[in-house]
């Protein structure tokens, strides 16, 4: 995550409210909440503003006691939820330890407060769930959780009592922190159906158990993002749930992981679409690319589980064969068979990725594209009047976007933009990019032509 502005931590145990207080502080339903205990496990951001000041928001899997252990839910993804938690302080300028004013002062907040202590981080302690205004047993909500040792405050994120006040707080603790000034980092997202891998992909990119793993389909409830270092630049590398077929993902915790998918490709460069090479492409498949390019994001295609394959005699050239015929609306993009699980050729995916944001960020001269319209374009048919092109000009990148100046847009169908948009994607080698085109009626060529 880029240090470009503060970062705010949300740590506690289960179900004191820490992903309510997420969805308050962003202003946004971005977190997933429910009543059920444990429903956050891995790290989620967030971006906030408070009277001009931004920061980034981390909601994190609830801390349980005895890290995770048999007691906990999914026994072993406790220990993993509290590495993810660590992570998350370790990030942050600013740790928000969130207890529940009606439960009172529980052991597993004693112990939230010793990992807290651990990382010298600033705290500040969040009495959530002040809803009547008292504690257990009628005692004014903060008083007990003083022997904890951090400055605290009272709210009901749920109802918003006291979050202007936090928010006050928050931005007087990390209005000291000075940005690196660079902004942040690009982001690439890795995509896929449901255990097509896209954690163990992640580890493999990342080097490390950065997600959660596990055998079960859905281990990832919502995205999660990491920082990864090429020799060309930092990325913010994103992992994300399974985009499960629409009707087992009609409500409830599917839909909202489902959401923040979809917005995790809105806001990253390239996608990496993870498919299976045992299933071969499938029509889901499909969907989830064509909403990365109707996204305006860069695609790269990944097979994975590459190693599992029979190596029979033309087995890449029968694999594109099937990918022609499920996906022919396809920009082009690179693909990649690889193994997340062994490692095998993982390292070309970072290759392809650096090769698609490349190309979603190359700028084309008018002078070219003018020089392009007069050799290869220009005429098309189009029912009882011709189509015309008389000129187009770029005005933006990720995806890279003309504008079209033509002598009837509605003359252009379907056929004659694909054709046009190809055109001008084998020509600049715009490969994995979907070209925007944005068709304008004009009375002719211009006059002068820029260069």
């Amino acid at each position: 995550m880029s240090k470009s502005q503060p970062i705010v931590a949300i740590v506690g145990r289960p179900n004191v409210g820490k992903s309510t207080l997420y969805n308050r502080l962003v202003g946004q339903r971005r977190a997933i909440t429910a009543d059920l205990p444990g429903t956050t496990r891995d790290r989620i951001y967030g971006e906030a503003e408070w009277q001009g000041q931004a920061f980034t928001v981390i909601d994190t899997g609830g801390l349980t006691a005895g890290d995770g252990g048999k007691d906990s839910e999914d026994g072993h993804l406790g220990k993993a939820v509290k590495e993810q938690v660590v992570n998350a302080i370790e990030e942050s300028d600013l740790v928000l330890l969130v207890v529940s004013a009606r439960d009172g002062l529980t052991g597993e907040d004693r112990e939230a407060a010793a990992l807290v202590r651990k990382r010298s981080r600033p705290v500040l302690l969040v009495v959530n769930k002040v809803d009547d205004g008292t504690g257990p047993g009628g005692a004014e909500p903060a008083d007990e959780f003083h022997r904890l040792g951090f400055e605290s405050i009272a709210i009901s994120a749920l109802h918003g009592k006291g979050t202007g006040d936090l928010m006050d707080e928050i931005t007087s603790q990390i209005g000291k922190v000075k940005a690196s000034g660079e902004g942040r980092p690009p982001a690439f997202t890795i995509v896929g159906r449901p255990n097509a891998g896209k954690s163990t992909l992640v580890n493999r990119l990342s080097d490390g158990r950065t997600a959660l793993t596990s055998e079960v389909p859905h281990t990832t409830r919502d995205t999660t993002e990491r920082l990864l270092k090429t020799p060309q630049r930092t990325w913010r590398l994103i992992d994300t749930a399974g985009m499960a077929k629409r009707g087992k993902r009609s409500s409830g915790i599917p839909y909202w992981s489902l959401l923040r998918t979809l917005r995790a490709i809105a806001d990253s460069a390239v996608a990496v679409l993870l498919i299976d090479a045992e299933e071969g492409p499938t029509l889901q498949d499909a969907h989830i690319a064509a909403h990365i390019l109707d996204s305006g994001t860069g695609l790269v295609l990944a097979v994975n589980k590459w190693d599992l394959v029979d190596k029979g005699p033309d087995v890449q050239e029968r694999f594109f064969a099937k990918l022609r015929k499920r996906l022919p609306f396809l920009p082009s993009p690179p693909v990649v068979f690889v193994s997340a699980l062994t490692g095998e050729k993982a390292d070309r995916i970072l290759r392809a990725v650096e090769d698609v944001y490349e190309a979603a960020e190359t700028r084309v001269g008018t002078a070219q594209l003018n020089t392009l319209v007069r050799t290869r374009l220009g005429e098309y048919a189009g029912g009882r009047r011709k189509a015309r092109l008389y000129y187009l000009t770029q005005v933006s990148t990720l995806p890279p976007t003309f504008v079209v100046f033509v002598n009837q847009p509605t003359l252009w169908g379907e056929d004659q933009r694909r054709h046009l948009a190809g055109v001008l994607r084998d020509e600049f080698e715009l490969y994995g990019v979907a070209p925007k085109l944005e068709f304008r009626k004009s009375e002719g060529k211009p006059k002068k032509e820029a260069a």
